[in-house]
C-alpha cells in the first residue's frame, strides 16, 4: 500500500510562512519576558541553556516548512526544488560555532571535520543529518565567496531524528521534542483566534506544562485558554501515526559569508584563499588584493598592499623605461634578490615603478591564492631578514600605451607576461595577517615568452638556449640579423 499524505488541519501557506519568519525570535522575547516558568522542566530557562533550544528549534521550522511543501497544490515554497532552497533557520552564534568546526582546509578534508564534529550540533545534526552522498544534490560546496552546506531534506521515519545529541535526554530522543512542537504550531495555526507567532509559541509551552503559579501568560492570558487537546496527524498509513513516503523533498541550504568565516575561522579562511575557493577566479586577472582593507577583520597586518606605481609617460619626456627580464632565479627564497628587476623575471615596469620597487625591497612576482603580490625582504618585526610575500594589485594593473619598445612594439601587459611565466610553489611568511603565518605563494621563477611571433624578449641568459629549450643562440642571432631587433 503507497504511503498518503494525511491533515488533520490544513494551514495556508502564507499564513505559516509569516508565522515561522521570526518563530525563533518570539521564543527568545517569551523566555526574556516571563518569570515563572513552572512546570517547563527541562525547557526552563534556568535550567538549560536558550542557545540549546534554540538549536531544536532550527530543527522545528525546518521539518514545519518541509510540512508545507506537501500540502496539496504547493509548488512555489522556499524549499520546493533546488533553485528555490529554504534556508534553515540559524542565528550568527550557531552559525559561527559550525563554522569552527570545519577545520581549517578549504577540500574534502572538511567532510571529515563535518562529520566529527558539526553533525552533532543540534540544528544541523537534526537538519541536515549526515548530508547526501550524492554532490549533485547535497554536500558541502564553495560558490560566489561563500561555502555552502546544502542537501535535500526528506522526514523518511523518526530514525532520521537522533543522529545529534539529545538535549537533556527528553524523553530519550529529540524526536519527541521536535513532533510535540510541530503539534504546536500546526494546531496554533489552525485553531489559535490569532495565528502568530506569540500564539505558537504559548501552544507549544502550553504542550510542555508551562503552568505558573499565577495561571496566566506575562501579558494576563490564562494558560487555560491554550488548548492542547485538538487531535493531530501529519500523515497516516492504515491506523499507524506518523508514517511517511510518497512526499516531496525539501531542498534546503545554508550560506556563510567570507566575513563570518573570517571572523570565526580565520585558518579555513586563509586556506580557501590560497585554494582560490575566495575572493575572486585564478584563471583571470581579477585583482582582488584592492579589496584587502575592506577585510581587515581577516587581513590584520599594517600596509600589507604595495603600489605598483605610476605607468610610464610619453616616451617624449625621456625618462626610462625597463623591458621584460629574461632569465631563471632557481627554486630557493633565500637566494632570491629584491630591488631592481634585473635581478629577478618581470614584466615591464616603468622609471617610477622601478624605484618603489627599490624602496620597498620588492623582488619576484608572485601570486597567493587569487592574490597578487610580491615576494618581498621583511624588514624589522616577525621574520625579520626572510623573504616574505606582500600583496601588489599588478595582476590588472594597465601600463598604457606607452608600454614599448624602441620599435614601437608594445610590451604584453602583467597579466600575460605572468601566464608565460614558468612558477614554483614556495612557503613563505604572508604579510597580510598580524604574525605573519607562512603561506603556499606560487612564485614566477623563469620567464622567456613574449608575444605573437617574437617569441622572446631582451635575452640576458648566459647559456646557449632559452629556459624551455625551443630556441638556440644561433637562431637567436640569426633572428636578430633579420630584424634589427634584440630579443
Amino acid at each position: 500500500m503507497a504511503f498518503a499524505l494525511n491533515y488533520t488541519h490544513t494551514i495556508a501557506d502564507a499564513t505559516l510562512s509569516n508565522i515561522l519568519s521570526n518563530i525563533i525570535n518570539h521564543f527568545e522575547d517569551f523566555y526574556d519576558q516571563e518569570v515563572d516558568f513552572s512546570g517547563l522542566g527541562f525547557l526552563d530557562p534556568n535550567n538549560t541553556d536558550i542557545n540549546t533550544i534554540s538549536n531544536y528549534l532550527s530543527a522545528v521550522v525546518t521539518l514545519t516548512q518541509w510540512w508545507a511543501v506537501n500540502m496539496a497544490g504547493n509548488y512555489t515554497t522556499p524549499g520546493s526544488t533546488q533553485s528555490n532552497p529554504y534556508a534553515v533557520p540559524l542565528n550568527e552564534t550557531q552559525k559561527c560555532q559550525i563554522i569552527q568546526s570545519l577545520g581549517g582546509f578549504a577540500d574534502d578534508k572538511i567532510y571529515g571535520a563535518y562529520k566529527n564534529y558539526t553533525v552533532f550540533n543540534p540544528a544541523m545534526g537534526n537538519t541536515y543529518y549526515s548530508l547526501n552522498t550524492d554532490r549533485n544534490y547535497g554536500g558541502i560546496k564553495w560558490e560566489n565567496d561563500e561555502l555552502v552546506i546544502y542537501d535535500r531534506y526528506n522526514f523518511e521515519g523518526i530514525g532520521d531524528f537522533g543522529s545529534a545529541p539529545d538535549m537533556a535526554d527528553y524523553e530519550g530522543k529529540p524526536f519527541h521534542f521536535i513532533a510535540g512542537a510541530l503539534k504546536a504550531m500546526a494546531v496554533c495555526v489552525a485553531f489559535a483566534p490569532m495565528g502568530t507567532g506569540i500564539a505558537v509559541v504559548r501552544q507549544f509551552m502550553r504542550t510542555y506544562g508551562f503552568n505558573p503559579d499565577s495561571g496566566t501568560f506575562y501579558d494576563g492570558q490564562s494558560v487555560g485558554e491554550i488548548d492542547d487537546t485538538i487531535p493531530f496527524t501529519v500523515f497516516r498509513k492504515e491506523d499507524r501515526d506518523k508514517a511517511i513516503g510518497n512526499v516531496r523533498n525539501l531542498y534546503i541550504e545554508n550560506r556563510f559569508t567570507k566575513e563570518q568565516i573570517c571572523q570565526c575561522n580565520p585558518d579555513l579562511y586563509r586556506d580557501a584563499v590560497n585554494k582560490g575557493k575566495m575572493l575572486g577566479d585564478q584563471a583571470a586577472a581579477v585583482g582582488v588584493c584592492s579589496n584587502i582593507q575592506s577585510e581587515s577583520q581577516c587581513f590584520d597586518a599594517i600596509d600589507n598592499v604595495v603600489e605598483v606605481g605610476a605607468a610610464q609617460p610619453s616616451p617624449l619626456l625621456g625618462i626610462p623605461y625597463y623591458a621584460p627580464r629574461v632569465m631563471g632565479i632557481g627554486t630557493n627564497p633565500t637566494a632570491w634578490q629584491v630591488g631592481t628587476n634585473d635581478k629577478y623575471p618581470s614584466p615591464f615596469t616603468s622609471f617610477q615603478q622601478q624605484i618603489n620597487n627599490n624602496t620597498a625591497y620588492l623582488g619576484p612576482y608572485a601570486m597567493w591564492g587569487s592574490i597578487a603580490g610580491r615576494i618581498c625582504l621583511i624588514v624589522g618585526g616577525d621574520h625579520s631578514g626572510e623573504r616574505g610575500f606582500i600583496a601588489q594589485c599588478w595582476d590588472n594593473f594597465e601600463d598604457g600605451p606607452n608600454n614599448v619598445d624602441n620599435d614601437g612594439i608594445q610590451y604584453s601587459d602583467k597579466w600575460n607576461w605572468w601566464i608565460n611565466t614558468r612558477k614554483i610553489d614556495v612557503s613563505v611568511p604572508n604579510l597580510l595577517f598580524s604574525g605573519r603565518p607562512n603561506s603556499i605563494v606560487k612564485v614566477a621563477v623563469e620567464s622567456f615568452d613574449g608575444p605573437g611571433s617574437n617569441n622572446v624578449w631582451g635575452p640576458n641568459w648566459p647559456i646557449s638556449t632559452v629556459p624551455d629549450g625551443s630556441v638556440n643562440l644561433s637562431h637567436l642571432i640569426g633572428l636578430a640579423v633579420l630584424t634589427s631587433r634584440y630579443f
